[in-house]
C-alpha cells in the first residue's frame, strides 16, 4: 500500500470521528493519551522484562505449566485491553444506535470507572500466576497452579 492510499483511509477516520463525537473529541483525546501513558506503555515495558526475566530463568518445564499460560495470555492481554476499551468510546457517540447514544455518558463513565477496576484485577492475576516463584531464600521453583503457593512478594510491587 503506497503513502497516498493510506493517508485518505487516515483522514476519513478522524472526519468520522470529530461527526461522531463532535466537541466531545477534546476530552477523548486526553483521556486517550492518559491511557497511554499511564496504562499501554508501562505494562508493555513490564510485559518485556517479566518475559525476559522468564526466558533467562526457565527450563522446558515451562512450556508444561498452566500458570505460564495464564501469565503469557493476561500478559499480552493487559496491554490491548486498555486500547480496546479506548476504541469502545466512539461507538456510544454514533447516533444511529439509539440505545447506546441515549445513555452514552453513562456508558462513558462505567468505561472511565471499569478500565482501572479491571487492569486492577488483571495484575493482581498476574500476580498470583507468574510461573517463576522465589522464595525467601531466593530460589526459584516454577508454580504450575497460579496463588497455589501464595506469592512472597507483596501485591503492585
Amino acid at each position: 500500500m503506497s503513502q497516498s492510499q493510506s493517508k485518505p483511509l487516515r483522514t476519513n477516520y478522524l472526519k468520522r470521528l470529530w461527526l461522531t463525537m463532535s466537541w466531545n473529541v477534546v476530552w477523548y483525546a486526553v483521556y486517550a493519551l492518559w491511557i497511554l501513558f499511564h496504562y499501554v506503555i508501562p505494562t508493555a515495558i513490564s510485559v518485556f522484562h517479566n518475559l525476559g526475566w522468564i526466558y533467562k530463568y526457565s527450563t522446558w518445564e515451562i512450556f508444561i505449566s498452566p500458570a505460564a499460560y495464564i501469565f503469557l495470555s493476561l500478559s499480552i492481554g493487559s496491554i490491548f485491553f486498555p486500547i480496546q476499551c479506548l476504541f469502545l468510546i466512539p461507538g456510544y457517540f454514533d447516533k444511529t444506535v439509539e440505545q447506546l447514544f441515549r445513555r452514552r455518558y453513562l456508558w462513558t463513565l462505567l468505561t472511565f470507572i471499569g478500565l482501572p477496576v479491571a487492569m486492577a484485577v488483571i495484575g493482581f492475576i498476574l500476580w498470583g500466576s507468574c510461573p517463576l516463584d522465589v522464595d525467601k531464600d531466593s530460589f526459584i521453583h516454577l508454580r504450575f497452579i497460579p496463588f497455589f503457593p501464595w506469592p512472597s512478594e507483596p501485591f503492585f510491587t
